[in-house]
């Protein structure tokens, strides 16, 4: 069984988890979603809206099968991410993780796994990512970068617990602004394709 973390805010949900289900190894994967709770002194607009959300995850059996954790407070990104994706990855090994603003190709399980088996044991590989800003050049099927992709990517539990000890709070806001950044450059707002 294949192994897929799925962090959850509540926008693009359901577009994401439609994605997913119809990726080739989706039947054949195990799917686990993380709901972050609501924070102190939400608004009724706000509940509504995680309650919507988890009503969408709730509404179908999106991989062979699928488990959904519903946080009852905000953890924050920080502790939500991190914390499903060592819990999976303590749990499993590895994972492949996909954030809920993310479209996957058809190919980005099947690739992921079988990079995950072809470098299981390569120390120098630390990440698989499914995604790659364009290019004017055709690329191979693998190549290697020193800089993470993090828009539907991979892991095992060696390359995580070595790395996460650097994921502070000031290095999530600096990836954020990045990522904004990079949304702006490339003039595609919303939901980025893995």
């Amino acid at each position: 069984v294949q192994t897929c973390a799925l962090p959850i805010c509540p926008s693009h949900t359901e577009r994401t988890l439609e994605r997913l289900a119809r990726c080739h190894d989706a039947d054949a994967s195990l799917l686990y979603i993380y709901c972050d709770g609501p924070k102190p002194g939400s608004s009724s607009s706000d509940l509504n809206k995680i309650e919507q959300v988890r009503r969408i995850v709730r509404s179908k059996k999106w991989c062979a099968d699928t488990i959904i954790i519903e946080h009852p407070t905000n953890l924050g990104l920080e502790k939500s991410i991190s914390g499903g994706i060592t819990e999976v990855i303590n749990r499993h090994g590895r994972a492949i993780i996909i954030e809920d603003d993310v479209l996957c190709g058809l190919h980005f399980l099947r690739y992921c796994n079988a990079a995950l088996e072809k470098f299981r044991d390569d120390e120098r590989v630390m990440q698989i990512s499914g995604f790659m800003y364009p290019h004017q050049r055709p690329l191979p099927e693998y190549y290697f970068t020193r800089t993470p992709f993090i828009w539907g990517w991979a892991t095992w539990k060696r390359a995580w617990d070595r790395n996460r000890l650097w994921l502070t709070p000031s290095i999530i806001r600096a990836i954020r602004s990045l990522c904004s950044a990079t949304r702006k450059i490339s003039g595609r707002p919303g939901a980025r394709s893995a």
